[in-house]
Formats: C-alpha cells, sequence, structure tokens
C-alpha cells in the first residue's frame, strides 16, 4: 500500500496538517519534506513505469483519492515551479526536478480517470447559433467551408443561463486589466503539443519526458505580437508586417537567441501589452476546464476527432496578428470589448488540408488591395465564422469604428475555436 507521509493508507482520512506541502529547513526551504519527497518517488517508480493496462488495474477509490492529495501538492509548488523552477536533489545527489515528476504522475493517473467533460451538442447549437434549430441547418448549407457567418446577439440571448460563453466571459469582464493578466496567466504551465491522431500517448510522455510541468514558452504556448505597416517599394502602397515583443524571434513565430526567451512571465506580458502588443494563448482546451468542455462538444458536433482554442487579448486602437489565412475553420467568440474583422474571399479552392501548399497561407493580392473584404464588428457575445482558406485580420476599434469615445479606448478579448476539416476527395 502507498502510504502518506504519515503512514496513512491513501483513501484514509489524515490531519489537516498533512495535506499540506511541508519543506526541509536543512535546505533553505527549496525541498519537499522528507516524507512527501519519498511519498512522491515511490509514486514515480511504480506509476510512470507501468503500462496503460497495468495503471487500469488501480482500483478506482485509490487512484481517485491519490489524484486529490497530488494536486493539492501540484498546487502548493506551482508557484516555485513556475517561477523558479525549483531543483531538488534525491539521495545519491542527482538533480532531479520534481515538478516535472510530479506532473508526469498526475498525467499517467489522469488518464485512467473518466473525466471528460463535455456540454450537449444541442447546448452548444444554442450557445453558437441560437434558438432556431434551423440556424444550424442553413449554416451548413450556406456557409460551412463556403463563407463568413456572423451570429449576432441580443443582450437578453447572450445572458441566457444556457449560453456557454455567457458563463465563461462573466468570469472575466468585471476585472481589470491586471487583474486579467494574474487571473488567466498565473500559474500555467507549458503543454506541448499531441497530434490529434497519436495513438500511443505513452510515447508521447516518453518524447516530452521532463518537460511537462514547466512554465509557458514562447511560441509553444504563447505569443507576443502586433501588426505594423510598412510602405512598399514596389507598389508604393502599405504592406503589413508582424513584430514579436521579443526582436529575436521572427514573424514565423520560429524561436532563437537567448535561453530566457524560452519562458515568459506575466510581468513580460504586461510590458508587452502597455506597448500595444497583443497576447496570444495558445491551447486553453487543456488549461480551463469550461473551455475543455466546449472544445470537446464542438468536435463532436462537427464530427472531428478533437478542436482548439486560443485566447487573445489586444489593447485599445490595436493589431496582433498580419493578415493570413488558416489551415483550419474558426468560430470567434468575443468575449468582452469589441473587435472589428475583415474576412477576405476564398482566392481558389481549398484542397484537403494535408495537401494544401503553405504558400496559400499568404494572399499578396488581398494585401496589394486587389480584392475587397467583408467588415464585422463584432460585441460581446457576437460569433464569426471564418472558413480555412479565406484571409483575414482583426484589430480593436479606432474612431471610425464606433460612436463614442470610450469605445476607443477598450481592449478586446476573444476566444478562438479551431476545426481541423478533411474533406473527402
Amino acid at each position: 500500500s502507498v502510504l502518506c507521509d504519515n503512514g496513512t493508507p491513501l483513501g484514509k482520512s489524515y490531519p489537516s496538517s498533512n495535506r499540506s506541502m511541508t519543506y526541509s529547513s536543512s535546505m533553505e526551504g527549496k525541498c519537499l519534506g522528507d516524507g512527501i519527497l519519498v511519498l512522491l518517488d515511490v509514486l514515480a517508480i511504480l506509476v510512470n513505469a507501468s503500462s496503460i493496462e497495468r495503471l487500469m488495474r488501480i482500483p478506482t477509490y485509490l487512484s481517485t483519492s491519490c489524484l486529490c492529495i497530488l494536486r493539492e501538492l501540484w498546487c502548493s509548488l506551482v508557484s516555485r515551479v513556475v517561477s523558479e523552477k525549483v531543483k531538488i536533489s534525491n539521495e545519491e545527489g542527482c538533480a532531479c526536478d520534481q515538478g516535472a515528476k510530479l506532473a508526469e504522475v498526475i498525467f499517467r493517473l489522469s488518464m485512467i480517470q473518466n473525466q471528460r467533460i463535455t456540454y450537449g451538442t444541442h447546448v452548444l447549437k444554442k450557445s453558437l447559433f441560437g434558438n432556431d434549430a434551423s440556424h444550424f441547418e442553413l449554416f451548413m448549407l450556406n456557409n460551412w467551408e463556403n463563407s463568413a457567418a456572423l451570429v449576432k446577439k441580443s443582450s437578453k440571448a447572450y445572458m441566457d443561463s444556457d449560453d456557454v460563453f455567457c458563463s465563461l466571459a462573466d468570469s472575466l469582464k468585471s476585472r481589470n486589466i491586471d487583474d486579467l493578466f494574474n487571473f488567466i496567466l498565473n500559474g500555467l504551465v507549458s503543454c506541448p503539443p499531441v497530434m490529434s491522431d497519436e495513438l500511443n500517448i505513452l510515447q508521447f510522455l516518453e518524447d516530452v519526458k521532463g518537460e511537462l510541468g514547466h512554465p509557458i514558452r514562447y511560441s509553444q504556448d504563447i505569443r507576443l505580437v502586433r501588426t505594423v505597416e510598412e510602405l512598399s517599394r514596389v507598389s508604393q502602397g502599405h504592406l503589413q508586417k508582424e513584430i514579436h515583443f521579443f526582436s529575436n524571434c521572427t514573424s514565423a513565430g520560429n524561436e532563437g537567441g537567448p535561453d530566457r526567451f524560452n519562458s515568459v512571465t506575466i510581468e513580460d506580458c504586461k510590458n508587452a501589452y502597455s506597448k500595444g502588443y497583443t497576447i496570444s494563448l495558445r491551447g486553453m482546451e487543456f488549461r480551463w476546464k469550461r473551455i475543455a468542455a466546449i472544445t470537446h462538444t464542438l468536435a463532436m458536433l462537427f464530427g472531428q476527432p478533437s478542436s482548439g482554442a486560443n485566447l487573445y487579448l489586444t489593447p485599445p486602437q490595436a493589431q496582433g496578428l498580419a493578415r493570413h489565412c488558416d489551415d483550419h475553420c474558426v468560430f470567434v467568440c468575443q468575449l468582452v470589448g469589441q473587435k472589428k474583422w475583415t474576412v477576405f474571399p476564398r482566392q481558389a479552392a481549398a484542397l484537403p488540408r494535408l495537401y494544401e501548399q503553405s504558400s496559400c497561407l499568404h494572399h499578396l493580392d488581398c494585401e496589394n488591395g486587389a480584392c475587397e473584404g467583408e467588415e464585422f464588428l463584432l460585441f460581446e457575445g457576437d460569433i464569426l465564422y471564418v472558413p480555412r482558406g479565406c484571409a483575414h485580420e482583426a484589430h480593436t476599434v479606432i474612431k471610425d469604428d464606433v460612436a463614442g469615445a470610450d469605445k476607443v479606448n477598450e481592449f478586446s478579448l476573444h476566444l478562438t475555436l479551431s476545426i481541423e476539416v478533411e474533406p473527402p476527395f
């Protein structure tokens, strides 16, 4: 039986004083208590070396109780892991990252838990397309993989208790910008990418061994970017250029330069935001339970193995990403503030995603003004659908967009839901 630091079997009650993580004064407060450290080492040996079949044999009450304790331990440790990346030495004197070890144990035990949270597809349909069931059918017939579509919501409809985006926005909109930064970013860790068709999850864990539980990393988890216009010598027009807050990162999002650019702090984000940069946070379906429920249900609704979610925080009168197009369809959900979008028609028939040329991601004709786009002004609660292959761009409102000077000084927070589509061919 795996024991707690006071010798009590997991799943049984134990004094609350033993539930919290303790630190060894002999290691200047930077080590876990000996009992907790032994527990973690034992669990890491037993759990991380086990196949899925062996993990499935663990009694449910034992794995559930163990996960509860480990999650409390993680909450106590995460501030040190993220801000200081504490390294602890074991009895053999080898350096080991306790945060990564703990994260891997939690990951493996969570695999055998039935924790997938979803909304009913009818609830998500209503939240995306409104109360009328025919709206979804019309969308599939007229817009899906074809043209942009805007779903405007009245304030009454948006405040509907069944609207999944309203409940999400409520937790965000009442906060000032500093509180919003802390609420969104505090305690976040890196989420190494995993392909939706990955069949061997244990191989994935082997590939990212030692990386779980690390602070969020630039490009992989987060980007700080803004768009500026430059005069084109060829056309004498204006071309857009993406600028990253860390100047050693290219517009394609490649990392480079000093290691300090690999990790991003809340202060980095606040500093970038104050200079007009958009905070682009990836993999929200791995970070917030409510967003995970939305993406799981969205994937079921459209018959796809998975869907993703990114969060974008843009300062007033600013543009984050330059005009671009994606190889997946997106639903833009405006949570806080307002944002103006321009969507351009697809320039050619779209090939299946895996066969599309990467050059299709930049439409120079549209950048040079050879084609006109359709404009959409999104208010809180509105949802915009953008098909894959359609170039698009967005910025927070300026004086010409809305009436009222107060709106010009508002920031924008929106959630982008992505769906990779593979049509038959």
